[in-house]
């Protein structure tokens, strides 16, 4: 791209001409610009480049390809992509006013120029192969994730307001971030680092250098310069195993400094896992192994309790783990549920692969009493390669047997979800599926199936506590109860939805099924909740995911009759899970289609909170609505699976000509220019308050602020409240 004075006088000249168009303007016009190269493979899924930035005005991009494009302002970090024809290397270039926000992980870049857009405050360009990066011109940095590159030197001496900086797994040798006063989180682990320096008295709590090449000196004098914290940690904040110097090392002085250690593993584990059964069937529970050292070989003493029968043909090595090793079970008591489990192999020095996870699988019958069982590891032995025993503590596992069916789940896939609520419809108008679980549909005990029995579920629906690694509907394992309980416990299954952490852009040719929210056009704070399906769906249940500072109001869903016939919603915040409802839609008919395949379903409303609480880290991307935990249920009554999406809030600024106009004109102030202004309120884009001003009449005010981005919102009397992005030089 031609450099800012060239594109200036170009400007200039054409202008005169009466040529100039409004692309060429705001090439000329741009004041910062980034230029990198990213490669595209002859893979599908590489061919599609997206990256995210944060700007002023409008974004000029050059895709490198001889395609460019303008794109508009937007109120939070915009999300732009690229389709590519030919493999290849391309060279981008994106121009705009107050570039501050980049962010391009896993993206296959090659190289990386941010020294022409000085007010840089984010960058994240983590998973590629960059081998240099030069950031001498991006004072104003305060977040830097680098890591997983080749990056041989990373030079942040100018970056003096770096917060944050990861520079974890690239080739680093030596890492000196002494003149970083401001700097609080350190992460550059898996290096071959030999040195590293740090501030002694700046704001540094957290540092992670393990698996480097330091020894024991260069610890021991990091651990010198480490500054006092005001406050000791409760969690672990100083992480330095894996070094040459990490078990001769004196970290003494860091802990007196208020420094919490990792716990470094000096004893291996041999462990049973927890897990729930159903009367009657099997369970497969893990034999689980942390070892401190490579392992040969083991022997396992476990004592199951009455009721509980091992199998010990189909009980087997798990497969990650095992080199040539041979296993032999038997039971070796008969009196007691007592087995011997071992472990060995006829190749010399062949080791379990590995130090972390399962290594055998128990299969194990359970008995016809409901009830929580302790499995019991009475003595167990492990030898590493040199035929010495190794120490190890031992810790017990628990089965949980279960009744035959779980209540609400009258399909009986082990979830309780909308499925179900389909399923019990079907099955009180005469129509019950095959499979039908009647006991489990039957949540009053009374012997009949009615409407009071789809309240149950739906409460148990909105009552399951959220868990990213829980699909939806699953239920919490405790102690299976002695009677009926809506408590009982569920097998984890794999969830029927997958969320895409990017905007959903709809084709003619996309298959499947899409679950996503968008802005009105007409009112930024009206979403609508949209399904574009392929396959014919007649209930759905959803989480709806909100950013911190926002509300939903669930009095506001509206239902479009254009989709949704004879179709009740529910809608209620998730415990447990700030910002999260979840959504449930069904009909009382049987076989009650959604109209149509795409768009809106019903619409609802949020707002902005007028609080949010100081000292709450901010999450990336943080003004992005998602949907999650998707649940479609199909005409064959059948689970669908789905794809789920993220959605930019954006909030445009309005262009009356008496309305409310900010600014920055000094570095570090903030002008706000209003009549009637009775309170000003500014936030970070992830929903912070950082400054208020109150008082009636207000007219024009300046504010002080550091360097970034902010929504101010201004409440005028007789006026709508007003919300502008404002950028503070």
């Amino acid at each position: 791209m031609k450099n800012t004075v060239s594109l200036i006088f170009l400007y200039l000249l054409l202008q005169v001409s009466g040529l100039v168009s409004q692309e060429v303007a705001a090439q000329s016009s741009a004041v910062d610009s980034l230029r990198w190269t990213w490669e595209v493979s002859s893979t599908v899924s590489t061919q599609t480049k997206s990256c995210t930035l944060d700007f002023q005005d409008s974004l000029w991009v050059d895709w490198g390809d001889g395609n460019t494009e303008m794109i508009p302002d937007t109120m939070s970090h915009k999300v732009i992509s690229h389709v590519y024809a030919q493999p290849g290397n391309y060279v981008c270039v994106a121009a705009t006013n107050n570039l501050s926000y980049f962010k391009a992980d896993s993206r296959r870049l090659l190289a990386l120029d941010p020294t022409k857009a000085p007010r840089l405050l984010y960058l994240s360009c983590t998973s590629s192969q960059l081998t240099s990066l030069d950031v001498s011109a991006n004072t104003l940095l305060t977040t830097l994730y680098v890591g997983k590159n080749d990056l041989k030197l990373l030079d942040v001496s100018a970056n003096t307001c770096l917060e944050t900086l990861t520079c974890s797994e690239n080739q680093l040798q030596s890492l000196d971030v002494s003149g970083l006063p401001s700097l609080k989180k350190l992460t550059c682990h898996t290096n071959p680092l030999t040195s590293l320096a740090i501030h002694p008295t700046g704001a540094l709590s957290y540092l992670s250098c393990g698996t480097c090449s330091l020894n024991t000196t260069t610890l021991d004098t990091l651990f010198e310069s480490l500054p006092t914290l005001t406050t000791p940690s409760t969690s672990q904040n100083l992480l330095f195993a894996n070094n040459p110097g990490s078990e001769t090392c004196d970290p003494s002085l860091a802990v007196s400094k208020g420094w919490t250690l990792e716990k470094v593993v000096t004893k291996s584990v041999v462990a049973l896992t927890t897990t729930s059964v159903k009367t009657a069937d099997t369970a497969m529970v893990a034999l689980t192994l942390s070892n401190v050292r490579p392992v040969v070989a083991f022997e396992v003493d476990i004592l199951l309790p009455d009721g509980l029968v091992l199998d010990t043909l189909k009980t087997c090595l798990a497969a990650a783990r095992k080199g040539q090793h041979l296993l032999s079970v038997a039971k070796t008591s008969a009196t007691t549920g007592q087995y011997k489990v071992m472990a060995y192999s006829m190749t010399s020095k062949d080791t379990l692969k590995g130090n972390e996870g399962a290594i055998v699988n128990l299969y194990v019958s359970a008995a016809d009493t409901l009830r929580t069982y302790t499995l019991d590891l009475k003595k167990a032995v492990l030898v590493d390669t040199a035929a010495s025993v190794l120490d190890v503590s031992l810790s017990d596992g628990k089965l949980t047997v279960l009744p035959r069916y779980t209540l609400g789940d009258t399909d009986g896939d082990n979830l309780v979800n909308v499925t179900d609520i389909v399923w019990l419809v079907a099955a009180i108008n005469g129509r019950a599926p095959i499979g039908f679980q009647s006991a489990a549909a039957d949540m009053d005990d009374n012997g009949q199936l009615n409407v009071a029995d789809i309240v149950r579920i739906v409460d148990v629906i909105h009552a399951a506590v959220y868990s990213p690694s829980m699909p939806a509907g699953y239920l919490t394992p405790s102690a299976a109860p002695e009677e009926r309980s809506t408590a009982s416990a569920a097998a984890n299954r794999v969830a029927s939805s997958v969320r895409l952490n990017r905007v959903y852009e709809r084709a003619s040719s996309l298959t499947g099924n899409h679950v996503y929210v968008r802005q009105s056009d007409s009112d930024p704070y009206l979403m609508q909740f949209c399904l574009d399906n392929t396959e014919a769906v007649q209930a759905l249940q959803a989480d709806i995911v909100l950013p911190a500072g926002y509300a939903l109001t669930p009095s506001s869903f509206m239902l479009m009759t254009e989709r949704v016939k004879r179709h009740a919603v529910s809608c209620m915040p998730v415990q447990g899970a700030s910002g999260r409802y979840r959504l449930v839609l069904w009909s009382m008919s049987n076989n009650q289609l959604f109209e149509g395949s795409e768009g809106a379903l019903l619409t609802f409303s949020i707002q902005a909170s007028t609080a949010v609480s100081n000292g709450v880290p901010p999450a990336e991307d943080s003004l992005a609505v998602y949907v999650e935990e998707a649940v479609l249920t199909g005409g064959n009554l059948n689970t669908l699976s789905s794809l789920t999406y993220e959605t930019l809030l954006s909030f445009p600024q309005t262009f009356e000509d008496n309305a409310p106009k900010v600014g920055s004109d000094v570095p570090g102030q903030l002008w706000v220019s209003a009549n009637d202004v009775e309170s000003i309120q500014v936030f970070t884009p992830d929903g912070r308050l950082v400054d208020e001003v109150n008082g009636f009449g207000l007219s024009f005010q300046r504010l002080s602020l550091r360097s970034g981005i902010y929504v101010v919102t201004i409440m005028r009397k007789a006026f709508p409240v007003t919300r502008l992005k404002a950028v503070v030089r």
